[in-house]
């Protein structure tokens, strides 16, 4: 019997006469109820329109209306999934910091909805440098998108953004202010200019926290004349 990712209890698992007949494989749960309640679902008719924060309406954030009067940005709209709470924090550190790769098991299937639901042609998971990839052994977002990978060729989920250079600061690491003011990170693979143009792009982070990665990610990408270009985030 399986064991909850997040506390470690006991999972029951009964499968129905439904599951049993359809002949189809099982998506077995990785974290307890109690668990999965502990984190906050951000609802799409109370959120920015823009950015997916969570809030009381859908007007657009006072952190979007900021973006908005920033000369040469690109505006981009984004999805978040889940609130930003100190679980989604504690699932945070234990998943990127503390390198426990079985953590991105416990939102796969909630990724691989929301992308379904975007209709996209191709998914880019925000690329880590080199260096976080070393220490780390993993790109966290790219992992998120895993059961894609897995079970279908479309949506395609494609690497086609790397790091400029190798010792790129982690945001983690870094002040609002500092975040806000640094220079693009990123640049796009030659390789994949010509095999991304005219698709339907969505590009997947695993936090959305000035919204500044994001951004810089949609400019690297402007160069492949996507036909649309959207933001989906685990966290906002």
């Amino acid at each position: 019997m399986a064991s909850c990712l997040m506390c470690q209890k006991r999972l029951p698992r009964t499968l129905t006469i439904r599951e049993i007949l359809s002949w189809r494989k099982v998506t077995a749960d990785t974290i307890c109820e109690t668990c999965k309640a502990a984190f906050t679902v951000i609802n799409e008719s109370k959120a920015c329109p823009q950015c997916g924060r969570n809030q009381a309406n859908q007007e657009i954030c006072q952190d979007c209306q900021r973006w908005h009067l920033m000369p040469n940005t690109l505006k981009i709209k984004n999805r978040g999934l889940f609130q930003y709470t100190p679980t989604m924090h504690d699932y945070m550190h234990q998943y990127k910091f503390n390198g426990d790769l079985r953590l991105a098991k416990v939102f796969q299937h909630a990724v691989q909805l929301a992308v379904d639901a975007a209709q996209v042609d191709v998914v880019i998971p925000v690329p880590v440098s080199d260096t976080t990839f070393d220490h780390r052994g993993f790109n966290q977002s790219a992992e998120l998108l895993q059961l894609i990978v897995e079970n279908r060729h479309h949506p395609v989920v494609c690497p086609a953004l790397k790091v400029v250079t190798r010792d790129k600061q982690q945001q983690s690491k870094q002040g609002r202010k500092d975040r806000m003011t640094r220079t693009q990170p990123f640049v796009i693979d030659p390789n994949y200019v010509e095999k991304l143009r005219g698709n339907k792009i969505l590009i997947f982070d695993d936090v959305y926290t000035t919204g500044r990665t994001l951004h810089f990610a949609a400019q690297a990408l402007q160069t492949v004349e996507a036909t649309s270009l959207i933001g989906l985030t685990l966290a906002r």
